[in-house]
């Protein structure tokens, strides 16, 4: 791959790598870094103290530039308002800023880019309001199809805000993410179920543009223990997401339960930064702990004996499955948890989408340490074949090679 200077526009930064949207960018950022390309990252932040984390971590070094606009969350409240009078997407709106569009101006004027990466579907009016030589290519890294996922929660927000929210953002994102397969060069999506859904309705013309790339995941060595918790269940993710919150609140609702009618001295542990005041009510209650933000996910997750991720709503891979599989932890999942990734329900993890089915899957794990080990080698050995972030990552060469 010839050097290529690429302008990255992320809507938050991927520092400290927490959360699969920063994990995401991070590793691609760095995989095209480390392949001789030249990056500059412009990127919103929440205040100047996270903007000099950036620029004093040893990660920034990937790129060559770091330039940040902080996002007033005053402004973006007052920019959803009125965009809800508009027809488009309300995170478009939010996102909107004359400062970083000024920003971005600045920076094409101080240089040619051969491409501009746009990270969501929120950055994407920066890129088609840019005045970019016919020649610069244009790449979004869509990641998941956010109507779909709109879709999926709308069923479960019920009369509530957020029902309302989904049902006005859903034709909106879909006719926004179509209008975006038709302004980029190159569109990606982490799995099938997102291409397939996006490509609804759509003009077979653009199935061309709209590349497939997974996630991938960091495998850890010596991660195999024979001295875990039987009792203890995990959950790991960012709460500060609909589609967490929605999955740790069905499980303690439905399915904790039915395991601790059973087994008693179960113990739940949910693992994510940013849990919201409907989880944190239930920390030190009938043995579930939430941890909060953690330092270091492998401590606090080693004991484990299964890691549930009971995902209803949403789109895209879980990365929680893959991080998961590479620590050696035996997962369960649901139909929609698994899609996107390359496992085999009953050898590489185990699968069930009723609450019973569900308890009695998460039960064998915790009773038969044979089909537990099982399980746990298949699963760790399916990511390191597969799952290795330049492994991964290897089509997004082919997307800059073509400039």
């Amino acid at each position: 791959m010839r050097l290529n200077r690429i302008l990255v526009l992320a809507p938050r930064l991927p520092y400290p790598v927490i959360g699969g949207d920063k994990l995401r960018i991070y590793n691609i950022c760095k995989y095209l870094a480390d392949a001789g390309n030249d990056i500059t990252l412009l990127s919103f932040v929440t205040d100047e103290k996270e903007a000099d984390v950036a620029l004093n971590h040893e990660a920034g070094k990937i790129f060559s530039k770091i330039s940040t606009v902080v996002l007033k969350k005053r402004n973006s409240y007052l920019n959803s308002f009125f965009g809800i009078f508009s027809g488009r997407p309300l995170q478009t709106h939010y996102y909107a800023s004359p400062e970083m569009a000024l920003t971005i101006d600045r920076e094409l004027n101080l240089r040619p880019y051969d491409a501009v990466l746009a990270h969501l579907i929120r950055m994407a009016p920066y890129v088609m309001n840019a005045r970019l030589p016919v020649s610069t290519r244009k790449v979004i890294e869509m990641t998941d199809a956010i109507s779909l996922a709109y879709a999926r929660s709308r069923d479960h927000g019920g009369k509530s805000f957020l029902g309302t929210v989904y049902n006005l953002e859903e034709e909106r994102v879909a006719n926004y993410e179509r209008l975006c397969l038709e302004r980029f060069d190159d569109a990606v999506v982490v799995s099938s179920v997102d291409r397939d859904h996006l490509l609804h309705h759509t003009r077979e013309s653009l199935e061309r543009r709209l590349r497939v790339i997974p996630n991938g995941v960091s495998v850890k060595e010596n991660v195999l223990t024979s001295s875990f918790d039987p009792d203890l269940m995990i959950f790991i993710g960012n709460m500060r997401t609909h589609q967490n919150t929605d999955a740790v609140l069905y499980f303690i609702r439905a399915i904790y339960p039915l395991i601790k009618a059973r087994r008693p001295r179960a113990k739940f542990r949910i693992i994510g930064c940013e849990p919201r005041r409907s989880i944190r009510a239930f920390h030190g209650k009938d043995g579930i702990e939430v941890t909060g933000f953690v330092q270091d996910v492998w401590l606090n997750a080693k004991d484990a004996c299964v890691a549930v991720c009971p995902i209803r709503v949403g789109a895209g891979v879980q990365n929680k499955l893959l991080e998961s599989m590479a620590m050696g932890i035996p997962s369960v999942t649901t139909s929609v948890g698994l899609e996107g990734i390359d496992a085999v329900s009953g050898r590489h993890l185990l699968t069930a989408d009723s609450p019973s089915d569900f308890s009695e899957q998460v039960l064998r794990l915790m009773e038969n340490k044979d089909l537990r080990m099982g399980i746990s080698l298949n699963g760790l050995d399916l990511i390191r074949r597969k799952y290795g972030w330049e492994t991964q990552l290897k089509p997004y060469k082919d997307i800059f090679e073509r400039i």
